[in-house]
């Protein structure tokens, strides 16, 4: 459950800061008010993505950088994710914590925050853009999925993937113990 995400010079936002409440939370407002910018900073601190194209379009305009916080609870662990990023939009530091304690820092190509957030979540970028963020005008990208594709993505989302590699696991385990 996601609890509070603080946006300082992403796109629109100077200084803001959201808590969120349990259950299902709504944007309302005008358009160009920075609605659809949460959601961009939501997966930007989560996974370091976003819909906006370029990175160095998420820099609010004439600042010399910013930064993304966003907080959230799995299974009763509080997690903080903090990426900060320059003038340019470039990465300068990414963090992950539980409870405070540092589980990684920095972004490899096999390894980093977004990996651990895969893992944690167990959804990547592309899973969680489509199951749990609908944003105007996306609805045909889970209508035109192929029925493999739903059950694959409601899989993830409700954990049945893990619960079939405990089960291959299990059988391992069975059969090193007949042995």
């Amino acid at each position: 459950m996601l609890k509070s995400i603080r946006l300082n010079n992403f796109l629109s936002h100077e200084d803001t800061e959201i808590i969120f409440s349990e259950g299902v939370n709504v944007f309302v407002g005008k358009n160009g008010s920075g609605k659809s910018s949460v959601i961009d900073a939501i997966t930007y601190a989560l996974y370091g993505k976003h819909e906006r194209g370029n990175d160095s379009n998420i820099v609010r305009y004439n600042t010399q950088g910013g930064s993304v916080e966003l907080t959230f609870n799995i299974q009763g662990r509080d997690f903080s994710i903090v990426r900060e990023f320059n003038n340019l939009g470039s990465l300068k530091s990414v963090t992950l914590r539980d409870n405070n304690n540092l589980i990684a820092a920095g972004e490899r190509k096999y390894e980093g925050v977004s990996k651990q957030i895969s893992s944690i979540l167990g959804l990547d970028y592309d899973s969680i853009k489509i199951a749990t963020i609908i944003k105007q005008g996306e609805l045909d990208s889970i209508i035109d999925l192929k029925p493999r594709e739903v059950k694959d993505l409601i899989d993830r989302c409700i954990g049945l993937d893990r619960l079939d590699k405990a089960y291959e696991r299990l059988r391992d385990v069975i059969e090193e113990f007949k042995d």
